[in-house]
C-alpha cells in the first residue's frame, strides 16, 4: 500500500503584499483613466465596480482559504495528542512496563515469544492494543490525520522499540494466519522512521538538540 501525503497550503507575508500591491495598482489605474478620459467615465464606473466586486470576493476567498487551513492544522494537533494519550495513558503503560520486564532477559526466538505472550494474558493485552494503536496512528498520518512531525517527537522510540523487540510474534503470528500483511501499517511507519524519514512524506527527519549533549 503506498502512502498518502497530506494536502498542504501554504501562506506568507508576501501574498499579503502582493495583493494590496495589484489593488492600489489598479485603483491608481483606473483614477487616471478617469480623470484622462472625462467622455468614458461611466465606462470607467462600471468597470471599477466590477473589478472592485471581483477583488472583495478575492480577498474573501483568500482568508477563508487562511482561515480553513489554521482550523485543519489545529485539528490535526488535536487529534495527534488524542493518539499520544492513548498510546501514554497510564494503564496501557503499566502492562507495557510488565511485558518489557520479562523480555529484558528473555529468548528472541518466535516460538518461545509467542507462545510467553498468547498465555499470558496482561502479556497479550499490552502488546495486541499497542499493536492496534501503531496501526490506527500510522493509518491516520498516512490520510494526513494527525501532524506526524509531533507524533514523531513523542513516540519515534516506543514505536521502534516495540515493533523491532516484539517483531519474533508478529512474525508468528502472520506464519500463522499465512498473512504477511498483519500489522503491515505499523511495520510501515516503525521502519520510516527508524530509517530516519517520515511516513507521510519520505522527506528526512531532521533532530535539533536543545541542549548540549
Amino acid at each position: 500500500m503506498s502512502t498518502i501525503d497530506a494536502p498542504v497550503i501554504k501562506f506568507s507575508i508576501p501574498i499579503k503584499i502582493g495583493i494590496f500591491a495589484i489593488i492600489g495598482t489598479v485603483i491608481f489605474i483606473l483614477t487616471y483613466l478617469f480623470e484622462a478620459f472625462p467622455d468614458k467615465r461611466d465606462s470607467i464606473k462600471f468597470f471599477s465596480i466590477i473589478v472592485g466586486s471581483i477583488g472583495v470576493a478575492g480577498y474573501a476567498a483568500y482568508y477563508s482559504i487562511v482561515f480553513s487551513k489554521n482550523k485543519y492544522n489545529h485539528e490535526k494537533i488535536q487529534h495527534t495528542i488524542e493518539f499520544i494519550g492513548l498510546i501514554n495513558s497510564l494503564e496501557l503503560t503499566k502492562l507495557r512496563l510488565e511485558l518489557q520486564s520479562y523480555m529484558i532477559n528473555a529468548p528472541k526466538e518466535e516460538e518461545v515469544q509467542y507462545e510467553y505472550i498468547s498465555k499470558n494474558a496482561n502479556a497479550a493485552l499490552a502488546l495486541k492494543t499497542s499493536l492496534n494503536l501503531f496501526e490506527s496512528l500510522s493509518i491516520a498520518i498516512q490520510y494526513g490525520y494527525v501532524d506526524e512531525v509531533v507524533a514523531n517527537k513523542n513516540l519515534d522510540f516506543i514505536i521502534i522499540y516495540f515493533f523491532y523487540t516484539f517483531f519474533p510474534y508478529i512474525r508468528k503470528v502472520r506464519k500463522k494466519n499465512n498473512d504477511k500483511f498483519i500489522y503491515d501499517e505499523v511495520d510501515k511507519l516503525a521502519r520510516s522512521w527508524k530509517e530516519k524519514k517520515y511516513l507521510s512524506s519520505g522527506k528526512k527527519i531532521i533532530y535539533v538538540a536543545t541542549i548540549e549533549r
